[in-house]
């Protein structure tokens, strides 16, 4: 069966969409499916063909607006020549891939799933005005036409598959709810490291919804009680300088550390010895980052939106806060995990078999290998 993998970005270039799309290819290769993964380059950079875990990847040279978009004639060319193919899996709402293989799908006449990954401001509003303006005009003219020519939407998340139902007046027998997942073969007998040294860590992208400005806020009175104390913060976005400048502004540079594009061994071992994972966002669906963070046994603290609150029960396997959260209530919640480990440790290791239970990569690889399956039965 050849399945061909549709999403604006994808490795080397990071992020959950990203992860989600190479993870759950890597493993339809090896259940026996080929893969094609049809993708754009906003640089120009990276090479047109190649093969990486057995992934037939072609990249098409997009335009991409203040990150919006990622229009690629070309991709919309070769979607229309697709001969091969049993089952086209397109990623990401509202950017022009998803766009273009609703336009082709007459003419291709070739089942197609859909994977929304319908969750952040980004779906809800701009992080500006003219980004705001042109998701709504998206929304509201073209959202109902892609949706209406995909065969089944997989949802990661129970609230997205609600919000799709309201917003989209999706019927509840065209979705599909398949979580994302971790590499929990991976992490299943892996220990967090004791480093002496109190680390609070965030992963994820760095755009103003992401809340990442309350957590800086806070950390001068986190170091306070906790001189030692370090903020690593791990991704890239628009939204970076000014997280950049508040650290500086409120004098704890020297304490907060900016890391992007790190290899996946590094990162697993920033989980392993960081003291707890705190993610602020104003919009979620299910976070691949959150996903790892507890996977790695470390204690999160998270916001109380979209998916979240459906793998975290706040006190066992982590904690949640309103949004906005209030900023006491936050550095009190840090501060009793850095100074009791004991209870540290149970909320880590509950929230480990947390996710070895319940979200699994390989569990996702077998569940879409069914629905193709299945889809093609029907067609």
């Amino acid at each position: 069966m050849e399945v061909v993998q549709v999403c604006p970005l994808f490795f080397p270039y990071l992020g959950g969409i990203e992860t989600h799309v190479r993870e759950i290819s890597k493993r339809l290769v090896k259940l026996g499916v080929d893969i094609k993964v049809y993708t754009t380059d906003p640089s120009g950079k990276l090479p047109k063909k190649e093969n990486i875990d057995g992934i037939e990847i072609h990249r098409f040279r997009s335009y991409a607006p203040n990150s919006l978009y990622y229009f690629a004639p070309n991709l919309y060319f070769e979607l229309r020549k697709l001969k091969q193919a049993k089952i086209i899996h397109v990623h990401s709402f509202p950017d022009f891939p998803s766009l273009a293989a609703a336009l082709v799908k007459n003419r291709i006449k070739k089942p197609i799933v859909f994977t929304p990954h319908y969750w952040g401001s980004s779906h809800v509003m701009g992080t500006s005005m003219w980004r705001t303006s042109a998701k709504n005009f998206y929304n509201r003219w073209l959202g109902k036409f892609t949706f209406s020519k995909f065969n089944k939407i997989v949802t990661i998340s129970k609230f997205e598959k609600e919000i799709l139902v309201e917003k989209f007046g999706l019927d509840e027998k065209q979705l599909r709810y398949i979580p994302n997942g971790v590499d929990t073969e991976k992490i299943k007998d892996i220990t967090r490291k004791n480093t002496g040294v109190s680390t609070i860590l965030y992963v994820g992208r760095l755009e103003e919804y992401k809340g990442v400005n309350f957590l800086i806020n806070a950390f001068p009175r986190i170091k306070s009680f906790f001189p030692e104390a370090r903020l690593v913060i791990v991704g890239k976005g628009s939204y970076k300088p000014e997280l950049v400048s508040l650290a500086n502004n409120l004098g704890v540079q020297d304490s907060t550390e900016f890391l992007e594009n790190l290899p996946e061994e590094e990162l697993m071992q920033l989980y392993l010895s960081s003291s707890l994972f705190v993610t602020l966002s104003q919009y979620e669906a299910l976070p691949v980052a959150l996903l790892e963070a507890m996977a790695h046994g470390l204690p999160v603290i998270a916001t109380k939106v979209g998916g979240v609150p459906e793998i975290i029960e706040s006190g066992k396997n982590g904690f949640l806060l309103d949004y906005p959260p209030n900023e006491e209530m936050l550095i009190n919640r840090v501060k009793s995990l850095l100074e009791n480990t004991e209870t540290s440790n149970k909320v880590g290791s509950r929230a480990k078999q947390t996710i070895i239970s319940r979200f699994s990569w390989d569990d996702v690889a077998h569940n879409l290998l069914s629905l193709y399956r299945e889809i093609l039965k029907q067609n």
